[in-house]
């Protein structure tokens, strides 16, 4: 480069106008660094080739290329990585397993059937769960014995995942659910103050023919599976 073609046009001057021994008392005499490099213009030079140095040390050491930190190309590089899988990771993460969806919505209303029943055991007020199409609610009598919607806490209205629907059975009995805008305070289920109810089976229907069911049996025993009905 220029400065390294500088470096040798001084040392091949002082050589030409002095002679060796000239030359190596001139070079004596110019500035040097801790390891023994003089310098042109401030740049380390090389004395005899007239070539930049590495970067030294405090010690004299030359710095490593992996001691020196990432070049602006490298974080680039690496950003770009991160953003493509992080895209990856979204877009699987939006399309959720339908089997996975039904366990979770299965496990959700057996908890929340426990939940109420132990509502009404504890508080001394029966507890109702009325279902529709698209999700269920839960209801409380009030002091003048009409059922009441719950509208916050635990028990406040769900809905099912986009693509899924309910069959209740009763005692032996399929009920007809209405939709949404049906619906009328009226449970489905009643939880009695003794932890009692009537016997159910309540099959979630999801995409794809996948079907989830919880089952109780009216004393608190409940249990969940899959149906291999199509």
């Amino acid at each position: 480069t220029s400065t390294c073609n500088q470096g040798r046009m001084v040392a091949r001057s002082i050589f030409l106008r002095m002679g060796p021994m000239a030359v190596r008392e001139e070079l004596a005499s110019m500035p040097t660094s801790e390891t023994g490099i003089w310098t042109t213009d401030g740049l380390p030079v090389n004395a005899v080739a007239g070539r930049f140095v590495p970067p030294l040390r405090s010690d004299g050491s030359p710095i490593a290329r992996r001691d020196r930190g990432f070049t602006l190309l490298e974080l680039m590089v690496v950003m770009v990585i991160i953003g493509v899988v992080t895209s990856m990771a979204l877009m699987v993460r939006g399309v959720p397993d339908v089997g996975e969806l039904a366990k979770e919505e299965g496990k959700r209303l057996k908890v929340l059937i426990s939940f109420s029943t132990e509502e009404a055991i504890l508080t001394g007020r029966e507890v109702g769960m009325q279902f529709y199409r698209g999700g269920y609610l839960f209801l409380q009598r009030e002091n003048d014995e009409k059922w009441q919607y719950v509208s916050d806490g635990p028990m406040k209205e769900r809905r099912f995942p986009p693509g899924f629907r309910a069959e209740l059975t009763l005692d032996g009995r399929t009920v007809e659910l209405p939709t949404g805008d049906e619906r009328k305070p009226k449970p489905h289920l009643v939880f009695g103050t003794t932890g009692e109810t009537a016997s159910f089976r309540l099959e979630l229907q999801g995409p794809k023919g996948y079907r989830m069911v919880l089952s109780g049996n009216g004393r608190g025993g409940m249990e969940l599976k899959r149906s291999d009905r199509s």
